[in-house]
């Protein structure tokens, strides 16, 4: 009794040798808790049988007893960590189970048992999916799900299937299934989960049905686009046999100017046919090259090119239209002898649709800016810098497309196809048309390529 028993200890003891001295019991093994002088709780197990004379008698009591102190912490520690890892797995939000190589459940998360109308996730413990599927299908697919997995031995992720929660309702979910493997990474079972994605699926079947009908929709939009691009494409080349027949009777006419005989007037209209020639010319090879573009299928062809060469031949181009109109021409280029590996032919007509965009807005005794600058790493900058009216916050969505002029003026040629054909030509090559106000009036566009 100099033992620190814990409380009800040695009644108990007491009790148990009381039964077995009138023979009541023949064996008992119990365990019993004190309090070391170390301050720690200690247990023993302790195992008593009587001894007994020749005549039966009962003269003592014998017993064994062990210290099971660090097993009883042992086995409270396993408990503990048992009790932390069923938490984290209750934890996790999809259903969780585990089973061993005979598709025999070992456990599972509470998320699981709850869908299964389990009391507790010990009860899946010993049952196989015969016991838990509504239907005999259900369960043979999943069993054969398992055996894939501890066969080939690698894990399948996100494998859709459907899941049947009784024999009327269904639902569609995505399962992951890996190896369970011990410390020798022997495969000894599965471990799986899996989410619902009925709602998914129902919105990829909506969408599904959508995108068919949106297909049948383009369809129908891109033959008649097509039907229109034939009709487009079959005006514009008949507009250039004319044409063609007019520019080089302009140049026939242009070139015996200086004869005695002929008269002023004559060279004079020979000029206007053309200037007015050249400019419908322009319109046409715009809309070529606007359906390339919008097709695709134009290919750039890059030359080394001298942009004070370009700018110079392009203004001398526009020199008389803009006399005629009292407009000035003013060029800001780099020094000749630079070049830059361009297209030409496509820079100079975006250049020149912005200079003639400027010349039909700029007032007379005005001024309209050309500025060309080499940029690092083969990059370029284009302004056009004009004192017109400017352009709205409004308008500014409008004149990049196809058809649109902005504010119309009297007297002027709209057909809204200049500054459309800028920013498909520019962006078609990774540069930027931008647009910003000329201070104190105008507008100035800026291309970068």
């Amino acid at each position: 009794e100099a033992i620190n028993w814990l409380p009800d200890e040695l009644p108990k003891a007491r009790a148990r040798l009381i039964q077995m001295y009138q023979g009541e019991q023949d064996f008992f093994q119990s365990e019993m808790g004190f309090i070391h002088p170390d301050g720690q709780l200690h247990t023993i197990q302790v195992s008593e049988h009587p001894v007994r004379n020749k005549a039966g008698e009962i003269i003592a009591i014998e017993g064994i007893i062990e210290d099971i102190t660090e097993r009883k912490q042992a086995e409270k520690l396993q408990k503990e960590s048992q009790n932390f890892i069923q938490t984290i797995i209750d934890t996790i939000p999809l259903p969780l189970f585990w089973k061993d190589r005979q598709s025999i459940f070992l456990g599972c998360n509470h998320q699981l048992a709850q869908i299964l109308n389990l009391s507790s996730s010990s009860e899946i413990v010993g049952k196989t999916d015969f016991d838990l599927s509504p239907t005999e299908t259900q369960a043979i697919a999943f069993r054969q799900g398992d055996q894939r997995v501890i066969t080939s031995g690698k894990a399948e992720l996100g494998i859709e299937e459907t899941y049947a929660l009784t024999e009327e309702e269904s639902h569609w979910i995505e399962t992951y299934k890996a190896p369970l493997r011990d410390g020798d990474d022997n495969i000894i079972g599965i471990v799986g989960m899996f989410r619902d994605i009925t709602e998914r699926k129902r919105y990829e079947t909506e969408l599904q049905n959508a995108n068919t009908q949106l297909s049948k929709l383009l369809k129908l939009r891109e033959e008649t686009l097509r039907l229109r691009e034939d009709m487009s494409n079959m005006i514009v080349h008949d507009l250039r046999n004319p044409l063609t027949s007019i520019l080089l009777a302009a140049e026939m006419m242009a070139k015996y100017r200086n004869q005695i005989n002929a008269h002023p007037i004559l060279f004079k209209k020979a000029e206007q046919m053309l200037a007015s020639g050249q400019r419908m010319k322009n319109m046409i090879d715009s809309l070529l090259l606007m359906a390339k573009l919008e097709s695709g299928k134009i290919l750039f062809n890059p030359v080394a090119t001298d942009l004070s060469i370009l700018g110079t031949s392009i203004l001398t181009e526009f020199e008389l239209i803009a006399n005629t109109k009292k407009i000035e021409l003013k060029g800001e280029f780099p020094r000749l002898g630079n070049t830059i590996l361009i297209d030409a032919i496509i820079l100079r007509r975006i250049i020149e649709n912005l200079i003639s965009n400027a010349l039909k807005f700029a007032p007379s005794h005005s001024q309209i800016i050309l500025s060309l600058e080499y940029l690092p790493e083969n990059h370029i900058r284009v302004k056009v810098a004009d004192n017109g009216p400017g352009v709205t916050p409004e308008e500014e969505e409008q004149i990049f497309q196809k058809f649109e002029i902005g504010t119309v003026k009297q007297n002027t040629a709209q057909i809204g196809l200049g500054l459309a054909f800028c920013k498909m030509a520019v962006e078609a090559q990774g540069g930027t048309l931008t647009l910003s106000p000329n201070q104190p009036q105008g507008a100035i566009f800026t291309v970068e390529i």
